[in-house]
């Protein structure tokens, strides 16, 4: 069964959107098999990190509680996986732990994209090669 996003994961992607320095390029919500229930959002965003790759192979992850912006149930987190188009493709290319649980979930079907910037329908396709 597809997953689909709540209200708020959704304006959150759309606040995403309106940054103007580090421009939203694709967003996924997903699930990994690790840590459920909570939630998972995978964006491609353009500047972050200054566009460097990671030396130790890892997507920056940052993990946030709810609050009165962003609910969410007693326990549950939203895990938010960051990464430049430079670093996504040298991770999807090297299969990096991220990259491999997201396309885990993507098989499964456990995942929506939430905003894919149509000037880079090759990042969605990369993930699909």
């Amino acid at each position: 069964m597809a997953l689909q996003a709540s209200p708020h994961l959704q304006d959150l992607v759309n606040r995403h959107l309106s940054m103007e320095d580090e421009p939203l390029l694709l967003a996924i919500y997903y699930r990994p098999e690790r840590e459920q229930p909570d939630i998972f959002l995978f964006e491609v965003v353009e500047n972050f990190g200054a566009g460097r790759i990671h030396e130790d192979r890892e997507l920056f992850e940052i993990v946030f509680e709810g609050n009165s912006g962003f609910p969410l149930d007693p326990g549950q987190y939203l895990h938010l996986v960051l990464t430049s188009p430079v670093e996504f493709i040298a991770a999807v290319d090297e299969n990096w732990k991220h990259i491999e649980e997201l396309k885990k979930a993507i098989e499964a079907g456990q995942y929506q994209v939430l905003y894919e910037d149509p000037g880079r329908p090759d990042l969605m396709e990369r993930i699909h090669a």
